[in-house]
């Protein structure tokens, strides 16, 4: 079982990830701008292109229309800890997957992190960014 396990995370990792759904800002810096000049909370999702739990992630949650429709009630961008290890550290990430919101009025972040689906990320990010319609 364990080694079951372990080739679908190895297949996983190699397989490139699918187009995204959700409309990943380009850098930190231009969408903590953008949530801050909007009034909006800032989705920030922390990975690196060897995580296979994160490849995994990318194309069982992330693609869901439901969880990019969620996260455009936030301004989401994609972090990788080895391109912007000082964002990851800023925010005290020290395992990926991760996400982190930051709710516009300076309260604090809420998380997640690890292997989710889509159902848990779609409940994470209305919650925490505050979008109406729970998860039935």
């Amino acid at each position: 079982m364990a080694l079951v396990s372990a080739l679908l995370l190895v297949n996983a990792a190699c397989r490139p990830a699918p187009a995204a759904a959700i409309p990943w800002r380009p850098s930190y810096p231009l969408a903590f701008e953008e949530a801050r000049e909007q009034g909006r909370p800032l989705l920030l999702y922390f990975q690196a292109g060897w995580c296979g739990i994160c490849r995994d992630v990318e194309v069982r949650a992330l693609t869901n229309p439901e969880v990019a429709a969620a996260a455009a009630a936030a301004v989401p961008v994609k972090i990788d800890i080895d391109q912007e290890p000082r964002i990851a550290e800023r925010f005290g990430v020290d395992a990926i997957p991760a996400w982190i919101i930051v709710p516009p009025d300076g309260a604090a972040p809420a998380r997640l992190g690890g292997r989710v689906e889509a159902r848990d990320l779609l409940e994470f990010i209305r919650q925490a960014a505050g979008a109406s319609d729970p998860v039935p």
